[in-house]
């Protein structure tokens, strides 16, 4: 039986799950800025950050990434970006998400 000291001691209590997921988008309009982006995904979840990669001239590359909170946010930003799929015509640009990690 435990002790309420050896369940209070910090070497016996399991380290917190980091559970933020970064996502890499491609195929963003050029005119697309970081809050634009992160305006988008707040629609999923908790936003903790986003970047649009820009190059030497400070415009951008067509590409960010979008750190989220939870991977539960991952899941609802998938339906987000296929519900501006499905309403977007055929000759405009259309998001893509290729990877979903968890940051280590």
């Amino acid at each position: 039986m435990a002790t309420a000291a050896a369940q209070n001691d910090p070497r016996h209590t399991l380290p917190l799950r980091d559970t933020r997921t970064q996502l890499f988008v491609a195929n963003l309009p050029y005119r697309v800025r970081w809050q634009d982006l992160k305006d988008l995904f707040r629609r999923a979840g908790t936003v903790l950050r986003a970047d649009v990669s820009l190059g030497p001239d400070n415009r951008s590359r067509g590409y960010g990434t979008v750190l989220l909170a939870t991977a539960e946010d991952v899941w609802k930003s998938g339906l987000i970006v296929s519900e501006i799929l499905t309403s977007r015509s055929r000759k405009r640009k259309s998001l893509f998400l290729l990877r979903a990690r968890t940051v280590l």
